[in-house]
């Protein structure tokens, strides 16, 4: 996703454009593995109730509006609502999107703490 929008923020032809960008869909419970692969220790998804989400982000200050937005996209996620793919990524951008392997390799450092 930040690769379209440095391509769209920096380039021609795009003011006034809208886009879908989409990424393969990954079920949650599979993106831990290369995480755990890479970093040689077991990491794992835990699946958090909306309530408890809502609860939380409220409770680390952000507003009540953009909770409501935010609960209501992971409510539209979990609904099948992102189940349509587009190829936005490699169009705009001109390469593939980045698999969950590759953006964990790249970016190993980063889960090291």
């Amino acid at each position: 996703m930040a690769a379209v929008a440095a391509t769209v923020l920096t380039g021609e032809g795009h003011a006034g454009e809208a886009y879908a960008v989409t990424v393969p869909r990954r079920s949650p419970t599979v993106i831990p593995r290369p995480l755990s692969e890479e970093l040689g220790r077991e990491i794992e998804h835990v699946q958090v109730g909306m309530d408890d989400a809502r609860a939380g982000m409220l409770d680390a200050g952000v507003l009540g509006g953009l909770v409501d937005d935010y609960v209501s996209l992971l409510e539209w996620y979990e609904t099948g609502g992102s189940v349509k793919l587009y190829p936005t990524v490699e169009d705009i951008t001109g390469k593939p999107a980045r698999s969950i392997e590759t953006f964990v390799s790249d970016y190993t450092s980063a889960f090291e703490a």
